[in-house]
């Protein structure tokens, strides 16, 4: 390639141009003109303005990406490690604090001064302040990184390096040693880059020195940093050999050589500072224990989907990299670029960078926390030589020529507005995806909810030395004061086959898991372990450990919330363990039944639709509330339960409790698809549950309160999630068992519609694609006889109401709704038209329409006889959460029906003539008529006394639904409900009650003495 500079001009320079270039357009000023002439001076000046606006975006940027919510684990631990360094002398202990099995071992903590700067962080700001320190050391690496540029050369291609950096290491961000990382590879770099162009003069040079004694204390990935200086002076020696270095050097005016020559002697003093820490040696062997101990453990406790936090254990072979997130476009295209513009400028190669981008090249494949640190350094090379070969290949010079203004403006503001639409990408969290972390100060709040669950569950721990299942779990129990088995300083519990904390660890999961108590028991008693905690936080709750447990009579369950089940020993006979065992046993029967809670109050809003950044950004979604997270965890152990007369009462008590809890979150986050789908899953058991009380009729299970609950919630739960298969299969399982076929064939529409997205279904996916398909020609069959029907019907003569009421009694209730909704203006003034459609608004997932055409009807004038409104609103009441409005709705429809029955009982009571039809004398009449309507009368109002005192259930006011259900049986004791009635009673009190109707009862009117034996 001819080192001669070319006429072509891809891009304008940003520094010098060229004297006496040519101006191809005429720049007379006009006399009466105030705009200047347009001279290639300006362009230039104009070119140095965007180009500095530019820089300034990133640096910006970067700071508002590492403007993050702490979720990371491990910095739970750094602060804490920090904390106690400051009350204990500064200086690092011996031996490790903070776990119960490794006491004994000599702690090896590289990164000590960086938990100092963290505990006393955190002591001044709290986690806000952790927050700034992100902020500034990430400016801080973007802003060094932007130093490192030719002279009198554009920084523009530069500024796109620095973007796609900042996006391959943005995930990185975090208040964690790694950052140091960066900021100390940031700083080499620099320092390299100056000293090779003769930047540092006299004793300027050495200050690479004390960062190295700092980045050894703070970091130990300090062995990064010398790395790159020793392959840099490899490749550099070796470029001497081989006699290039002067070719190289003539080719690049920049370059000094005698720079060059003293390059070892500020290596060796760097190595010599690297060791200038409490632990000596030991910062240089870091790589050992980073890739000999630390990855290795990681690799072992995750050996198939690793979690984020594993995942930067492993290598970029594995296929866990390769999903193609924004990290790795960005490091890929680094790599890409850094390759083709050493190709480019092969006869201007620096040999020193081409060693450093080999072995940064490793450092990412071996391993993908590495990533981070090679996207920088890829940065700095792919900038550096792509200004080398626009130096040497283009013009210097400005000029006003139409296309080349087009490409230096047009070209810097698609740069400006590209990284405005990132900004607002990172600012709404959207560039981290919807499982990432949050744009915000501070921690976490899934994180906070966490630590708050587990700090409540072990308050009152006999003792602080608990079996975790993942190292995480030990960060967070170091954080709220107890003691660690493992945690994520897994290099510390690394050991020989005898000593091996973590495959010791790995045994005893495994041996609790499949029950093994031979293996577990000498284990647990070797570390004197009394207590377990197996992992219920997401994602994958470790329920196979829990149910393993809770199956075995080893083992007490003594307390439950969202991060776990503390789960006590019962195998050793301790008079301490004994006796807290029974004094802390849980007994989720008497809470359900027996222990009153405050009643949540009504949801302040509705569910909201997922929003356009959600939806098409990736926004990360609200955190789950802790109650909702305990929601899911008791009806997965409802589902578990055997469905037989004997558990079905274990079985109510954690479904009424997952009710409770589920509805305690929604009031957090009503917009909270998990919390609605929980409350439908646990309406559904309860209907399946109470079947039994419903022999003669199961076909009532869907047409009463839990059918509407359930429904309700599972399409509120399609609202905010409108893509969530297992919600649509439910409901569409539902809805085909209770018939209605029209919301059956939308649901399973939705579903076939989600399979159809999967690159890689299932076999049991793939069965229930054809299984969908069957029944959806089915329905289809059935739609059109409906249509026929509907036809012949019309033309007979019907109204829309019949007409609606027709396609719902055939299973039609989305046919039905649309008849009424299309001939709205006829329904005017038609109140039993409008409680139709808000029957079938309920069940079509209209609620809040539902709920705000109720608020309209209450207003419409209507006989006070008439109930239906009011029951029909206190389901629209229901969906929203307000319990008390639809208990006194209710109430009121059952006052009202009371009403209407003694009147149509008293009007039967009086003598009525009919001219001309026969007359049943009229004693006999008004018994017939009572006969009639009392049976009826008592049997609905029973039913709505049923409905109160089950919605009082849910409330937890226990005390309130007791004295319903026995006012309910008093006052209706043949009530067909009186087995529902009085199991619930007994359930609450324990009073038993003859479920027979005292109606049918016979009674014994004589009862024959004992027989006198013979004399």
């Amino acid at each position: 390639m001819s080192n001669a500079p070319s006429d072509n001009v891809p891009f304008p320079p940003d520094q010098t141009s060229a004297a006496g270039s040519p101006a191809t357009t005429d720049t007379t000023p006009d006399d009466f003109s105030d705009e200047l002439p347009l001279t290639p001076e300006l362009v230039e000046e104009e070119a140095l303005r965007g180009d500095f606006a530019i820089k300034w975006v990133v640096i910006l940027l970067a700071s508002l990406m590492a403007c993050t919510q702490i979720a990371e684990s491990p910095t739970l631990v750094h602060v804490k490690s920090g904390q106690y360094l400051a009350d204990h002398g500064v200086l690092p202990p011996a031996n490790d604090v903070f776990s119960y099995t490794a006491t004994e071992r000599p702690l090896v903590n590289l990164s000590w001064l960086f938990d100092l700067v963290l505990g006393v962080l955190y002591s001044v700001g709290s986690w806000p302040g952790i927050t700034v320190l992100k902020i500034v050391m990430a400016g801080a690496v973007f802003f060094l990184l932007a130093k490192i540029s030719r002279t009198n050369t554009p920084t523009w291609w530069n500024s796109i390096c620095a973007v796609l950096a900042l996006l391959a290491c943005h995930q990185r961000l975090t208040a964690q040693p790694t950052l140091v990382t960066l900021l100390g590879i940031t700083l080499t770099l620099l320092w390299l880059h100056q000293r090779i162009h003769g930047r540092l003069s006299g004793n300027r040079g050495w200050w690479i020195v004390p960062v190295f004694f700092l980045w050894s204390n703070l970091d130990p990935r300090m062995y990064l940093g010398l790395a790159l200086l020793l392959l840099y002076g490899v490749g550099d020696a070796v470029s001497r050999l081989l006699g290039i270095s002067e070719t190289e050097n003539a080719a690049s005016p920049n370059a000094a050589p005698q720079s060059r020559a003293g390059l070892w002697l500020p290596i060796a003093a760097c190595i010599a500072a690297a060791i200038l820490n409490p632990f000596g040696w030991n910062s240089l062997l870091s790589p050992l224990t980073v890739y000999g101990a630390e990855y290795p453990a990681w690799h072992a406790y995750f050996p198939r989907n690793p979690p984020s936090e594993a995942l930067l254990a492993f290598s970029a072979t594995a296929p866990y990299f390769w999903s193609w997130n924004v990290a790795t476009v960005a490091i890929v295209s680094l790599a890409i670029f850094a390759t083709l513009l050493f190709v480019l400028n092969w006869s201007r190669m620096d040999v020193g960078y081409l060693f450093v981008f080999f072995g940064f090249m490793a450092f990412a494949i071996a391993a993908i926390h590495e990533q981070a640190v090679a996207g920088i350094v890829f940065c700095v090379l792919a900038a550096l030589n792509g200004q080398e070969w626009y130096t040497a290949t283009f013009r210097q010079s400005y000029s006003v020529a139409r296309g080349e203004l087009l490409f230096s403006r047009g070209g810097r503001a698609v740069t400006v507005l590209a990284l405005s639409g990132l900004a607002l990408i990172a600012g709404t969290g959207g560039i981290r995806g919807s499982e990432g972390t949050r744009t915000g100060w501070g921690l976490d709040a899934s994180l906070q909810g966490t630590l708050d669950d587990l700090q409540k569950q072990l308050q009152d721990s006999l003792d602080d030395r608990p079996f975790h299942f993942r190292p995480s779990q030990g960060d967070l129990l170091i954080w709220i004061g107890q003691r660690s088995f493992v945690d994520s300083r897994l290099a510390l519990f690394q050991g020989q086959s005898g000593d091996d904390l973590i495959a010791t660890h790995l045994e005893i999961r495994k041996a609790l898991l499949e029950g093994d108590d031979k293996t577990w028991i000498p284990l647990l008693d070797k570390f004197q372990i009394t207590h377990v905690l197996p992992r219920l936080t997401q994602p994958r709750p470790d329920y196979s450990t829990l149910f393993s447990m809770l199956q075995s009579r080893a083992w007490q369950l003594t307390s439950f919330g969202a991060a776990t089940g503390v789960l006590y020993r019962i195998d050793a006979k301790t008079p301490e363990l004994t006796r807290y065992v029974s004094t802390h046993e849980i007994d989720f029967f008497k809470q359900a039944y027996k222990e009153e809670v405050r009643p949540v109050l009504p949801r302040d809003k509705w569910v909201g639709k997922t929003s356009f950044y959600q939806k098409y950004l990736g926004v990360p979604q609200a955190p789950v509330p802790t109650e909702i997270q305990e929601s899911q965890h008791l009806m997965n152990m409802a589902a578990v339960q055997v469905a037989s007369p004997t558990q079905q009462e274990p079985q109510r008590a954690l479904v009424y409790l997952a009710i409770r809890k589920a509805q305690s979150g929604l009031t957090k986050n009503p917009d909270c698809s998990d919390g609605y789908r929980v409350l439908g899953r646990a309406y559904l058991l309860l209907s399946s549950l109470d079947s039994m009380f419903l022999l003669n009729d199961p076909q009532l299970r869907f047409t009463g309160l839990r059918y509407f609950q359930a429904i309700q919630s599972l399409n509120q739960a399609l609202v905010s999630n409108p893509d969530d298969y297992e919600t649509h299969r439910l409901l569409a399982l539902t809805f085909q068992e209770a018939g209605r076929f029209d919301l059956a064939k939308r649901e399973l529409t939705a579903c076939l519609t989600i399979l159809s997205r999967e690159k890689n279904p299932s076999e049991e996916q793939l069965a229930e694609q054809v299984q969908f398909d069957r029944v959806l020609e089915q329905i289809g069959n059935q739609v059109n006889q409906l249509e026929d029907d509907l036809a012949q019907a019309s033309a007979g003569g019907i109204t829309s109401v019949q007409s609606a009421s027709f396609a719902m009694q055939r299973g039609f209730p989305l046919r039905a709704l649309r008849i009424l909704d299309e001939n709205s203006d006829l329904l005017l003034g038609d109140v039993a038209a409008h409680q139709m459609r808000i029957t079938y608004l309920l069940e079509a997932g209209r609620a809040q329409e539902a709920f705000e055409s109720a608020a309209i009807l209450a207003e419409a004038p209507r006989q006070k006889s008439d109930s239906q409104w009011e029951s029909i609103a206190a389901m629209t009441h229901l969906a929203h959460g307000d319990y008390d409005t639809a208990i006194r709705m209710l109430s009121q429809a059952r006052d009202d029906l009371a009403q209407s029955t003694l009147a149509r009982v008293m009007e039967g009571l009086v003598p009525r003539a009919s001219a001309g039809q026969p007359q049943t004398a009229w004693p006999v009449s008004a018994v017939i008529n009572s006969r009639e309507v009392l049976p009826q009368g008592v049997s609905q109002a029973s039913q709505f006394s049923l409905s109160i005192a089950l919605i009082h259930v849910e409330q937890g006011m226990l005390g309130t639904a007791a004295r319903s259900l026995r006012s309910a049986l008093d006052s209706h004791p043949n009530t067909a409900a009186r087995p529902m009635l009085a199991y619930y009673l007994y359930l609450l009190t324990g009073e038993e009650i003859d479920v027979f109707p005292p109606m049918e009862i016979i009674p014994v009117l004589f009862e024959e003495d004992d027989p006198v034996p013979p004399a």
